[in-house]
This record gives structure tokens, C-alpha cells and sequence, in this order.
């Protein structure tokens, strides 16, 4: 992204070196829950918010899934707190930033006598001293407008009556008492309870900050451009009783894909998620159903055992000649074959390791998880290899002891054939 695709109005102001202002505006995909589990990229599909000190109407000219232009759109003024500093390299490699916003309205609820049009909501008491400000969004509990959404954009009458833009289709209702809540998802998306039947993850979403430079009067000089594109990767609340509750996103380039360890830990605690008490959860494993595989549970183990194996042993002894030759007390050595006993120290000392993830063809090593003996003979010795996290097309060669299982020639195969 070191490459900007700057304006010729906005590079010749720069040439001349103006006096200008500049803005961040972030447009934010909202973590919605969807069928396929992808956003259709309609506008309101995104929060738009900015640092500037008013708010800023901008067309980024994107279009949504079905290919429609999403049209203008306004940032909201004062709810980004702070954009954190872009790294960049030479080398194609993953690169973060981070943005904060405020808090300060996180959980915001109110229960009153609503009076509710298409365009605004008027209730009996001060919306402003009850925690709300302009840009928020707010949903509907209660009613006939109940789940529906609006964005405030301005106070009026003493604040009683809140102008909106609705997100969803408001009905006309008088004196009603329904309950308003905040519910900015770039806020209070990082703390939504996993147990609601709406809650998305926020992690691999889209994030595109903008730069927009601005002249003495306000006015955006040429067109903004994109600063930063990338997804979020972490997300972090903090409060201060000194100061104020913020929301941190941690943002990745599109290269964080690639970089990412994507692999999964041959380790029976991380792969069912097991908690204090030694129970899984469901929620924080990589899928629900690894909550119940015992796959791994004897992937961490030491196995101790002597393995007892019988080999046929050749031995000499001697022998009288037959004959003539007997008589004066000849002898002869002769080879006999007997059955024995040999013991072998069999020791798996087993750890936790990654699994890889495999692209294209690839000579990769086996990670034991499970061994054990049969459990009425200890000379039969079971043991399983994991080899890789996720679907791959086939095995292409084994090897054992550094030895390929695949016959390079007939004569090859003749000879490993006649061994048993």
C-alpha cells in the first residue's frame, strides 16, 4: 500500500504547500450474522465515522455484492478517537495498525413514552443527559417498530426529540413505551454475549481508512485517499475510572492471511478448549464438534514400556563323523537354528506440536499423538501420526527411515517383495 493514488487537485496543493487540515474517515463492516457468512457490502452493511471536529460526506465509489454503487455516504464526526500510525516496508509482508473509539455510550439504555415518525423519536426526558449523542446507533425494543434500527443525527426541543435517519423502515407510533439502546456494533461488538441468536464474529472484517485533506474553509481538497485497508485481527476494551472507556481494533493487512499461523495445536487442552475445571467450551474451540474429540488426549503422554520379540538365533555345535572317520574320532561343525527372546526399549516421549497446513506438494514429517501396546500382548505396539491440519489431496509417498515406500525398479520390488 505504499503506493497512494492522490489527486492531481490534492498533489498540486501539496506541491504548493497550502495550509490544509486533515480528517480520517473508517468505514467499518458492522459484524452482522449471515447466511453464507459474508457481508453483501451494502452500505448499511458498513458504520462510517471519522476524527474530524464535523461530519464528512464522502463516495468511495465501491459497489456492493450485486454490483450497485453504495452512493455517498456520511462519517460521523467525534467518534474515532485515535488512528494509530501506519508501518510500511519494501517487503511484502503483514502489516497493523490500530484505531481507537470512544465507549463512553457502551451499554446506553432507555425506557420511556416515545412518540416515533419516520424521521425522529421524542420521548419525555433529556436524551443528551441520558447517555446518547449524535452519530449513535440505536435499536428499538417494544412496540410495533420493535428490532428495527436508526441512526441519531441531531437533537432538538430540549433535547427531548432525537432527528434520525432510519437504518431500518420506522412505523408512526404516539406515546408508546418502548426502550431505546445504544448499538453501535464498532463499540459494543467486541463484549455481544456468543449465546445471542444475532451475534457474528467482528474478527476478518473489512476496515478502510481514508485521509481527506482539508482547506481553511472545511472544504475536502480534491478527493480523500485510502491510507489503510485491511481486516480486524484483535479487538480489546478498556476502561479508566480517571478517564474514559475505549474500544481498541487491531487491524491486519490482506497479507496477515498469508502470514498467520493457520495450523492447529496437537494438544488435547487447546483443541477442546478445556478450562480450570478440566471442562471444554464449545465456544472457543476452532469448531463446536472439537469440544468432544478425545483425538489428541494422549498426544502429551511418555510411554514406557520393554517390547519382547522372539528372532531365530544360528548356532554351532559338533558332531561326530559317520564311519571310518568316527572311529578315529573325527568331527564336524554343524548350524542349527533356535528360538530366542530379545527385549527392546520402547520409549515415546510425546509433545504437543503444530499442525501445518499444506499447499501444493510438500515432503512434510509425521507427529505421533497416540501410542499403546495391544492390550493381551506388549509385543504389538500401536501408533498413530497426524500429519496435517485441514483436506489435502492424497499421499503421494511414505517414507520409513528416511526410505521410499515406492519401488524405483522391478528389481526393487522383487527384493523387497521376498522379505517378509
Amino acid at each position: 500500500m505504499a503506493i497512494r493514488n492522490i489527486g492531481t487537485t490534492l498533489r498540486n496543493s501539496l506541491l504548493k504547500e497550502e495550509a490544509f487540515s486533515y480528517a480520517h474517515l473508517v468505514k467499518f463492516e458492522k459484524p452482522l450474522a449471515t447466511d453464507l457468512g459474508k457481508s453483501p457490502r451494502r452500505a448499511k452493511d458498513y458504520s462510517y465515522i471519522t476524527d474530524g471536529s464535523m461530519d464528512i460526506i464522502y463516495d468511495d465509489l465501491t459497489q456492493d455484492a450485486a454490483g450497485n454503487n453504495t452512493g455517498s455516504q456520511t462519517y460521523i464526526a467525534n467518534k474515532l478517537k485515535k488512528v494509530g500510525p501506519v508501518a510500511e516496508t519494501i517487503q511484502a509482508k503483514a502489516s497493523s495498525m490500530t484505531i481507537t473509539l470512544s465507549a463512553a455510550a457502551l451499554n446506553t439504555s432507555l425506557t420511556d413514552l416515545f412518540t416515533t415518525t419516520a424521521s425522529s423519536i421524542t420521548g419525555t426526558k433529556d436524551l443528551v443527559e441520558e447517555g446518547f449523542r449524535e452519530g449513535d446507533l440505536i435499536s428499538i425494543s417494544g412496540g410495533t417498530n420493535n428490532g428495527r434500527e436508526a441512526r441519531i443525527n441531531t437533537f432538538s426541543n430540549n433535547n427531548l426529540t432525537a432527528n434520525i435517519t432510519a437504518i431500518t423502515s420506522l412505523s408512526n407510533e404516539s406515546s408508546t413505551s418502548v426502550t431505546i439502546t445504544f448499538s453501535s456494533p464498532e463499540i459494543d461488538g467486541v463484549i455481544t454475549d456468543r449465546s445471542f441468536s444475532g451475534y457474528a464474529r467482528y474478527i476478518n472484517r473489512d476496515v478502510f481508512i481514508y485521509k481527506a485533506h482539508m482547506d481553511a474553509n472545511g472544504s475536502i481538497i480534491g478527493d480523500p485517499y485510502l491510507l489503510f485497508k485491511g481486516i480486524i485481527s484483535a479487538g480489546k476494551m478498556t476502561e479508566d475510572p480517571e478517564k474514559e472507556a475505549v474500544i481498541s481494533w487491531t487491524l491486519s493487512s490482506h497479507w496477515a492471511d498469508f502470514s498467520r499461523v493457520q495450523g492447529r495445536i496437537t494438544s488435547d487442552a487447546a483443541h477442546r478448549a478445556l478450562n480450570s475445571s478440566n471442562k471444554p467450551d464449545p465456544e472457543a474451540t476452532i469448531r463446536p464438534a472439537y469440544a468432544k474429540d478425545l483425538g489428541f488426549e494422549h498426544s502429551e503422554l511418555a510411554v514406557n514400556l520393554i517390547g519382547v520379540y522372539q528372532v531365530q538365533e544360528t548356532r554351532y555345535k559338533e558332531k561326530r563323523r559317520g564311519g571310518l572317520a568316527g572311529v578315529f574320532g573325527g568331527k564336524k561343525m554343524v548350524e542349527y537354528e533356535v528360538t530366542v527372546d530379545r527385549e527392546t526399549d520402547l520409549r515415546f516421549n510425546l509433545e504437543a506440536k503444530y499442525l501445518p497446513v499444506v499447499y501444493g506438494v510438500n515432503k512434510i514429517d509425521s507427529i505421533p499423538f497416540f501410542v499403546d501396546t495391544l492390550n493381551n500382548d506388549a509385543s504389538t505396539v500401536y501408533c498413530a501420526y497426524a500429519l496435517c491440519e485441514g483436506e489435502i489431496g492424497g499421499l503421494y509417498d511414505v517414507y520409513f527411515d528416511d526410505t521410499s515406500s515406492i519401488c524405483i525398479d522391478s528389481q526393487d520390488s522383487g527384493t523387497r517383495g521376498s522379505q517378509s
